[in-house]
């Protein structure tokens, strides 16, 4: 781990980005706006999102799980009927 020593001749502060400051990695952006685009409002399966975005089912349902986490997605239900939505189909009007 790094340690840092931070000197200055005059008062000063500094400023550490919160939570709110970070992006989600673009690689979820991108899922998102791919699942925006195929799913619009509607909910979606992992199984449908990796047919959307030509992925593994794997890699489709850790996708889902990181955006999720990133806030990208919200999700409803557990396991195999767990399903998801785009956030931004939420936030402009989507049911």
């Amino acid at each position: 781990g790094g340690f840092y020593r931070l000197t200055s001749a005059q008062p000063c502060f500094v400023r550490l980005g919160g939570a709110e400051a970070k992006r989600p990695p673009t690689v979820l952006r991108r899922v998102a706006e791919g699942a925006h685009k195929n799913f619009g409002s509607e909910t979606f399966s992992s199984v449908e999102l990796g047919r959307a975005l030509a992925k593994s089912t794997r890699t489709a349902v850790n996708y889902a799980r990181r955006c999720v986490e990133a806030g990208l997605f919200e999700a409803s239900g557990e396991g195999p009927a767990r399903r998801y939505r785009a956030r931004d189909a939420i936030t402009q009007g989507g049911a």
